[in-house]
């Protein structure tokens, strides 16, 4: 986890982690029998997150993310994983390869 990350954590008093987060997750299959979990991002997603935004379009992360470029400045990741229920929360589509976990959409 990064410093600034962790130091933006500590000054707002934000929720990041706890089992409640684990219970917000649901297993689904799709039509093409690929096993996908729906579940709250966490703040130890943040390599995947990073993976995740490195393979979008440029395009793609414009009208998303009303963002330039092909990449999201760290600030703008940083903010998908800090939780503050008062005020947001993402959920995220993953699939599980070999020993890891890859993400397949945020919302």
């Amino acid at each position: 986890m990064s410093e600034k990350l962790t130091e933006k954590i500590k000054s707002n008093n934000l929720i990041v982690t706890g089992h409640h987060l684990d219970n917000i997750k649901k297993h689904i299959i799709t039509k093409k029998g690929l096993r996908v979990t729906i579940r709250a991002v966490r703040i130890n997603d943040e390599q995947a997150m990073r993976k995740f935004f490195r393979s979008l379009s440029s395009e793609s992360i414009h009208k998303r993310f009303l963002s330039r470029g092909k990449y999201l400045p760290n600030k703008r990741i940083q903010d998908f994983l800090v939780i503050n229920f008062n005020k947001n929360m993402f959920l995220i589509a993953t699939i599980k390869k070999c020993f890891s976990e890859s993400i397949l959409g945020l919302r």
